[in-house]
């Protein structure tokens, strides 16, 4: 847990005064506590001062100790996603109000709590996107998403010579294609109309 000094003064000469009821050192009118344990969460600090002739007075103080950074949620793209596009649409949010946000390096807009990205170019195959954003205490937090860009048609599939002429009702074609493609096979009649098989 993080801590803090706590100091300030007084308009009179004190006999003491206490932080959260520790005793702080005083000089002259002035006091300091040199390290007031904070937690997680809002922290209330009261300071009471009490004077030669036994009067007490009281003020008090709150802040709020943020170490935990902010999550962020990526709802488009999902990960692993397969385009063929040269740019996509990122969305998301993030869980508590932030003061910087960047997408791979470079600032990004965001609104409130949520952000919608425009026109994101992607290379060629592979890419990695990470968010980042700041709170406002200083915490940062990251999150990735995979995109895969494929904007190359495959190769044409290579197949097996049938037999022709032939007698057989029923041929035989056989061949190869690239891995993760799909293969669509027709034949053409005597009359010239075409039929996917």
């Amino acid at each position: 847990a993080l801590s803090l000094a706590v100091s300030g003064s007084v308009d009179e000469p004190v006999a003491s005064v206490k932080v959260n009821g520790q005793a702080a050192t005083l000089s002259g009118q002035n006091f300091l506590l040199d390290s007031l344990p904070l937690l997680e969460g809002n922290n209330n600090i009261v300071v009471t001062a009490t004077d030669l002739a036994g009067n007490s007075a009281s003020t008090a103080r709150s802040i709020t100790q943020d170490m935990t950074p902010p999550h962020i949620s990526i709802t488009v793209p999902t990960e692993g996603m397969l385009t063929s596009l040269a740019q996509i649409d990122i969305s998301g949010s993030v869980d508590e109000p932030i003061t910087a946000l960047t997408l791979n390096g470079g600032p990004v807009a965001y609104t409130d709590q949520s952000f919608n990205l425009s026109s994101v170019p992607l290379v060629e195959e592979f890419n990695l996107l990470t968010l980042t954003a700041t709170d406002r205490a200083g915490n940062i937090g990251s999150t990735s998403v995979s995109v895969r860009r494929d904007s190359i048609a495959p190769n044409p599939p290579l197949l097996s010579q049938p037999l022709s002429p032939t007698n057989q009702a029923v041929t035989e074609i056989n061949g190869t294609a690239e891995a993760g493609s799909s293969v669509a096979l027709s034949i053409q009649r005597p009359d010239g109309s075409q039929e996917l098989l």
